[in-house]
């Protein structure tokens, strides 16, 4: 595969790092989904998260304060291959509120994991950089695919969130 070299994004209006990718690659149908007796639905932009609010945030912060950084983290993500890869491993996901008796504090995702390297090479390049923390987790890089009662998704920040969240694994949704 030919690397694959994007412009800086920009941190989203819900201040986030995200990766737009085209909702066709992955099968995403029109209408609802039926899964486990549950109305999941179609999501209507497709993205891979880089990082969440919260780091996110800090980087914009320190951003804002600072040009040179600025310039440190654009040429970062410039300059690595952001290039993927599907995979056929699909996880249901499920996060419930501390109060599991409603039904309304159950959100569910339906996602897909893809591979990635530039993941963790981009997460690297900001450690080196001391821009965020040598302890911080790379996020599994997937794309939400369908959601109950979360229309953005769960957010997955690292291997073990992973791990917590998944109900099951499963084939490709039809």
């Amino acid at each position: 595969m030919s690397p694959v070299y994007l412009k800086w994004p920009g941190i989203s209006a819900s201040r986030t790092l995200i990766i737009s990718v085209d909702k066709s690659e992955f099968g995403i149908r029109r209408d609802p989904l039926n899964f486990g007796g549950k109305t999941f639905l179609p999501k209507k932009e497709t993205h891979i998260t880089v990082f969440g609010s919260t780091e996110a945030t800090e980087l914009q912060q320190m951003m804002q304060r600072d040009p040179a950084v600025e310039t440190d983290i654009i040429q970062a993500f410039e300059n690595t291959d952001w290039s993927y890869t599907t995979t056929s491993e699909y996880r249901h996901l499920v996060r419930t509120a501390k109060n599991e008796a409603a039904d309304h504090a159950t959100e569910q995702s339906i996602i897909v994991l893809i591979e990635m390297d530039g993941m963790s090479v981009f997460y690297e390049k900001l450690k080196t950089l001391n821009l965020i923390d040598r302890g911080l987790p790379v996020p599994p890089p997937h794309v939400t695919l369908y959601t109950y009662n979360c229309d953005a998704g769960i957010g997955v920040h690292s291997e073990d969130a992973l791990y917590e969240l998944t109900r099951e694994r499963i084939g490709k949704p039809a």
